[in-house]
């Protein structure tokens, strides 16, 4: 498949991606409000609040500095994965990463570095964490006595496998991270209460706005293409000892155009496009026999991309990329090109849903920036190492 940007293979650790992704997948770790003292950690000032319903609640900057290390571990680790991927080694820790300025206008003038990105996706994950603990108080969503108990066990369990049964070396690890063993877990009551909030909205036999078959294939119509194309390459894709590519001869690459220009005119003339097939030289075409299905943005070369939506149905076009001359054909979307997407539009829809039904909730809620702000990325801990990684591990 012709793409401009490598997909970075998963880890157990984190998801890859790209670090200036200004929003993440919300993760289904939790948080915990009204954060008490004990364990060594003092109890922080709130950096959010919220009047609905006529009562004040507050989340502490405890939470606060847990999400704000738990979004720079995943960033970084991103980061270091693109790096190593690219023959470049491991990513330390350091503060050019943050304060490097980021290459684009974002529009908001308080995020001028990496590390300004990092702190706002904190904040935008503990907003739509405690959104949702508001939600579920109105509408008398809780967890039940087993389930907080199984919270417990599994606490208990991980200190006894991950710490050596050390209470001490439990407590150290999560003071690193601003918080102590009740905080913890009320992290990780929330994170349960998440589940049980996205299940008691979206479950498809019992949920109360479940996302429809109607909704995936109308949003998948809307949204996706299907094309085949025949790609005859104007470019080696070979490089010399210096890293420059290795072109073709003018000879070679007047004998590329003029093929390309051959089968073109004879499709147009009528014959057909199945019969000139073998000749793309993409080497994924013989994976993808029906051709590419795909949404705007999803990485393949921008010109390949526009001709696609803009082209009709059955309209054979040739556009021009840096991988040579492509013979697009469009075809009508059919049942079985979506299984491939099902997933990604569900939660996308899902999404939506999950947008819409807490948007009270959302607006209710004040960040207090000047609190946030006295938290700085670059000295915030990282949760990468074997001694801290369990905390963010132990999920539902």
């Amino acid at each position: 498949m012709i793409k401009t940007k490598e997909i970075i293979k998963s880890k157990k650790k984190f998801r890859a991606g790209k670090i200036i992704a200004f929003i993440i997948v919300i993760a289904l770790v939790g948080t915990a409000f009204m954060a008490s003292c004990g364990g060594g950690v003092k109890s922080g000032a709130p950096v959010m609040r919220s009047n609905h319903g006529g009562t004040v609640s507050t989340v502490s900057s405890n939470i606060f500095s847990y999400y704000l290390s738990f979004v720079k571990s995943s960033e970084l680790y991103q980061y270091s994965s693109y790096f190593q991927m690219m023959g470049m080694g491991e990513i330390p820790d350091s503060p050019e990463i943050w304060n490097q300025e980021i290459p684009l206008d974002s529009g908001n003038p308080s995020i001028r570095t990496y590390g300004d990105v990092v702190r706002l996706q904190a904040v935008s994950q503990v907003q739509q964490l405690f959104a949702v603990e508001l939600y579920c108080k109105d509408n008398n969503i809780s967890l039940t006595k087993d389930e907080i108990n199984e919270i417990d066990v599994a606490i208990k369990e991980m200190v006894r496998a991950d710490f050596r049964n050390s209470k001490m070396n439990f407590n150290m690890t999560l003071a690193r991270f601003g918080v102590n063993e009740q905080i913890f877990k009320q992290i990780k009551e929330l994170e349960r209460l998440y589940s049980v909030f996205t299940n008691y909205l979206l479950s498809p036999t019992t949920g109360i706005k479940p996302v429809s078959d109607t909704a995936i294939w109308d949003k998948f119509a809307d949204e996706y293409v299907r094309v085949r194309h025949i790609l005859i390459r104007t470019s080696t894709g070979e490089l010399d000892e210096e890293g420059r590519e290795i072109p073709f001869s003018d000879e070679e690459l007047a004998e590329k155009l003029a093929k390309a220009d051959d089968i073109y005119n004879k499709i147009l003339s009528g014959e057909d496009f199945d019969d000139f097939y073998e000749e793309s030289e993409d080497p994924g075409s013989a994976s993808y026999p029906n051709g590419y299905c795909f949404p705007r943005n999803s990485g393949m070369i921008i010109e390949f991309e526009d001709a696609a939506f803009d082209m009709k149905i059955d309209e054979v076009r040739m556009v021009e990329t840096d991988f040579g001359m492509h013979i697009m054909k469009k075809y009508e979307l059919v049942v079985d090109d979506i299984l491939e997407h099902e997933a990604q539009i569900i939660r996308d829809l899902e999404t939506v849903v999950m947008e819409e039904e807490l948007r009270p909730y959302l607006d209710s809620i004040e960040v207090i920036y000047d609190e946030v702000n006295e938290f700085n990325v670059v000295t915030v801990d990282t949760m990468l190492d074997e001694a801290a990684f369990p905390l963010i591990a132990l999920t539902w």
